[in-house]
């Protein structure tokens, strides 16, 4: 199933737009740039990044984890 939608039809209800959203999908080699937009994103007021196809970042998912939890 693909969630692009409910989310932003969310975030345009949330906060009547969506400019607030990054997305990216972790395929091949997207790590760094995915850590590199949430990393960006804290520094920034309601951003949002929703990380699309996970199940290709097994190894990335440790780091997220050490991320989200600092």
């Amino acid at each position: 199933i693909d969630l692009t939608n409910i989310l932003l039809r969310f975030a345009q209800e949330l906060k009547g737009t969506t400019e607030h959203v990054t997305m990216i999908s972790l395929s091949h080699g997207q790590a760094t740039k995915a850590e590199d937009l949430i990393v960006q994103a804290l520094t920034k007021r309601h951003q949002w990044v929703f990380l699309q196809n996970c199940h290709l970042a097994g190894s990335f998912m440790p780091r997220l984890c050490t991320i989200v939890e600092s």
